[in-house]
């Protein structure tokens, strides 16, 4: 069996044979899944099989270098990486959030979550952020899985900034400080 690569390759699934017991060979083999996709007791296809070495090997012939063996393509486990973005005060908890994960290049699979909220709504640096509701989505979303549906960031929050004209007469910044 193999995690989904995106690919027929088929390594490290090895194949039996009938010699006997204790002689030392070594093979070669291509073997390739009938197809890339997740799913169980799948066609492996093994051709240009040869013996290749080993102390034993001039006592064998092969009756035919090709054959055909059953093993898995299992989900990949996708690994979430959650960066949060940084934004001015607004006075609520709603935060936005990238999230990424360790896709096979070009399927057309990708994230999305349901809430990120900062754990209040006051201005600070490295505040969390908690995200939930995270899901797979795309035509190649079956061949993944998610370890879990939510996880935690930081992102700052930083003052906003705003120009206040008192009665026409003086202007300044707003910076959240007291004026005097």
């Amino acid at each position: 069996s193999k995690y989904y690569d995106g690919t027929t390759t088929a390594t490290g699934i090895g194949f039996n044979d009938n010699r006997i017991p204790g002689d030392n060979l070594a093979f070669y083999r291509e073997a390739y899944f009938e197809n890339s996709a997740v799913g169980n007791n799948k066609n492996v296809n093994y051709s240009n099989i040869a013996i290749t070495g080993g102390l034993d090997k001039d006592n064998y012939t092969l009756a035919s270098t090709t054959g055909v063996a059953l093993a898995n393509i299992l989900v990949k486990p996708v690994t979430v990486t959650i960066t949060g973005v940084n934004r001015e005060y607004d006075g609520t908890t709603n935060a936005v959030v990238i999230l990424s994960g360790n896709f096979v290049t070009g399927d057309d699979v990708s994230l999305t979550y349901g809430s990120a909220q900062f754990s209040d709504a006051s201005v600070g640096d490295g505040k969390t952020v908690t995200v939930t509701g995270i899901a797979l989505s795309g035509t190649k979303a079956n061949q993944y899985t998610l370890a879990s549906a939510s996880g935690t960031t930081t992102a700052n929050i930083t003052p906003i900034s705003r120009t206040i004209e008192v009665d026409g007469l003086t202007s300044f910044t707003y910076n959240g400080l007291s004026q005097g």
